[in-house]
């Protein structure tokens, strides 16, 4: 699905594949929208103060953006904020079975807003700056370019993303531990990491 159609056909656009019983795999369902910090799976985003912020909350409900990667290769996939406020699960489609995966909200090294990248420079010139955005990792992992349906839910992750990853540097070494007991917390972007439920492989380039 080429997202340099997304403007005229916009009304079109699938259901989210949580709110579809036609949609590929299974998706986590997003959180509720009220009363989703009594949820046990919500306690991290409670203990760093989130859980009411509404960026933050516009991403555990999940949005579907546009990557980029060349003129011809642009494509919509839903992106959603788990509930533990560290992994970002997305899911995509191959020839003969649906693949779910996950990227870590400290392998990221900026974000980035408007056509700041080398690719989105090149290549997303079909979008607004304003609704385009950077992921930038840490090590050797490639950026990831994506363009929202507008600017406002573009910078709904520009700013969840700076809140989460500012709530977790300033974490100490023990509160990450007790917080994420399963996580690993060295450095870099690259390796596996234990993958949540329901999610059978990491794949490091989204």
């Amino acid at each position: 699905m080429l997202c340099g159609r997304w403007r005229s056909r916009r009304r079109r656009a699938p259901p989210l594949p949580a709110q579809s019983s036609a949609s590929v795999g299974s998706a986590p369902p997003a959180a509720p929208q009220d009363g989703g910090a009594r949820r046990p799976g919500l306690r991290a985003l409670k203990k760093m103060g989130l859980t009411e912020d509404e960026d933050v909350r516009a991403m555990l409900r999940g949005s579907r953006l546009c990557k980029i990667r060349s003129r011809t290769w642009q494509k919509e996939r839903l992106y959603r904020l788990q509930e533990d406020g560290l992994t970002v699960w997305f899911q995509r489609r191959f020839p003969h079975a649906p693949s779910q995966h996950i990227f870590f909200v400290q392998h990221i090294e900026a974000v980035r807003e408007g056509h700041q990248s080398e690719g989105l420079r090149r290549f997303g010139g079909a979008f607004a700056p304003a609704r385009c955005l950077t992921i930038a990792f840490k090590g050797r992992r490639k950026n990831l370019d994506l363009a929202a349906p507008t600017a406002e839910e573009a910078q709904r992750w520009v700013r969840g993303l700076a809140k989460l990853r500012a709530r977790l540097e300033a974490m100490s070494q023990r509160e990450r531990l007790d917080q994420y007991p399963a996580r690993g917390w060295g450095g870099g972007g690259g390796g596996r990491w234990p993958c949540p439920s329901g999610v059978h492989s990491l794949n490091l380039n989204p």
